[in-house]
Order: structure tokens, then sequence, then C-alpha cells
């Protein structure tokens, strides 16, 4: 089975299908909210935070972060692992921004600050900033962004994209699907997972698939397990 395009099919249908999803969303009009509609696994969307709400997320149960809302349109994130990578702990913080808000449509850019940057550019600090678009609502959304920026020591000369797809198949349950490309390498992350929600607590399970340089071969495939405390 060739797990990379059955993925890269599954996140196509989802796309295809959301349209007719929104038909039938009167039918989900009471089910519970979807709180973390601020992200998929890991990427941010298009959707801020509500100003003064918040969350803390253990992404592969070990690695704390959190996000939380400034205002309806302004929202930072940020994390850390509590142990050495490379005899360093590795972070992230970002500041987010929604600029435009037509409805479904909405658009927002940001700036990271991560040394998530890997080993072979030695975990070096590197300042990017992005942009993205959602089109939807809580019942099923697409989502698309790019990023690019500056390391310690050069100049990045690749652009990140992402694109993703969310699609509340039950009440409290949802299909998320996100995936990267980055241009510099050829190597892509694509992930397909379940996310399951309550009004204080999210558990997400799924798997994350990273490709070789430059060819559509798989080099590893990682579980994804997510808790986020919603508060």
């Amino acid at each position: 089975m060739n797990v990379p395009r059955l993925l890269a099919a599954v996140t196509l249908f989802l796309i295809l299908t959301w349209g007719t999803t929104f038909a039938e969303s009167d039918s989900l009009q009471n089910s519970i909210p979807d709180a973390n509609l601020s992200k998929l696994l890991v990427a941010p969307t298009s959707r801020s935070l509500p100003e003064d709400k918040g969350y803390i997320n253990l992404a592969e149960i070990i690695m704390p972060n959190f996000g939380y809302g400034i205002t309806d349109e302004f929202m930072i994130r940020g994390g850390f692992t509590p142990f050495t990578v490379s005899g360093r702990v590795l972070y992230f913080g970002l500041a987010q921004l929604q600029v435009a808000d037509y409805g479904d449509l909405l658009f927002s850019g940001g700036i990271l600050l991560t040394d998530f940057t890997g080993a072979a550019r030695k975990w070096e600090n590197a300042l990017y900033g992005y942009g993205i678009v959602s089109y939807g609502n809580d019942v099923s959304a697409i989502h698309a962004g790019f990023g690019g920026g500056y390391s310690g020591t050069r100049e990045s000369s690749s652009a990140v994209f992402m694109v993703g797809a969310e699609w509340k198949i039950a009440r409290t349950t949802k299909l998320i699907s996100e995936n990267w490309i980055v241009s510099e390498t050829g190597s892509a992350a694509l992930s397909l997972g379940l996310r399951i929600f309550g009004k204080t607590l999210t558990g997400e399970l799924g798997g994350i698939i990273i490709t070789s340089n430059h060819a559509f071969k798989i080099e590893s495939i990682i579980p994804w397990i997510g808790i986020t405390f919603i508060l």
C-alpha cells in the first residue's frame, strides 16, 4: 500500500467534500463546538483564539505548549521540550494577527521564533514570517499557508508550504489532515488524525509520515498523540 498517496487522497477527499458537509451543517448545530479551531495538529489556522481564552497542550504527551488570545484578533503560542536534544532545550514562540475576516474566509499572518531547525543546521535559532488563509466553519474547513525567514547564519533559501483540512464527522469527533512540503529539501510531512473533543478536554490520535529528501519515499512513520486542556 502506498501510504503517502493514500493520505494525499484522503486530504483531497476532505477538500472536495467540505461543501457537501456545509449543506448538512444544520444537523450538527447542537453539537459541542471545537475549542481548538485556532490550530490543526501542529499548524495554526487563520482563526484566532477569543480574547482572554487559551489552552495548554501536551504534544506527543511529553511536549508542553500553550496558546492565549490577547484580543479576538491577536494571539500568541509557545512551547518547549522538557528534555535536551543535541544538548539543548528546543523551543518555539509565535505571535499571530488575524488581518481580514469575510465570514467563512479568514486571512492571518504572524512571526515564529524557534530552534526546531534540524540537526543539519545544528538547531540554530531562526525567525520566520508566515501567512495562512482558511475557508470554512466549525463543521468543515480547508487551510493553506506558507512561510520563510532568516536563520542564525543565513537567509532561508526555502519556502515551507502547508495545506490542511478538517471535517466534523460526529458530534464530538473531527478528521484532521495537516501536510507540509519544504522546498529546499523536497521532503514532506503528511498526517491524518482524529480529534475527539469536549468542553474542557480534547484528545488527538493519528500518524505522521516523513518522506525522504527529493523523493516521495517513506523515511519514517511517527504516531501522533496529543491532549489539550481548554482554559
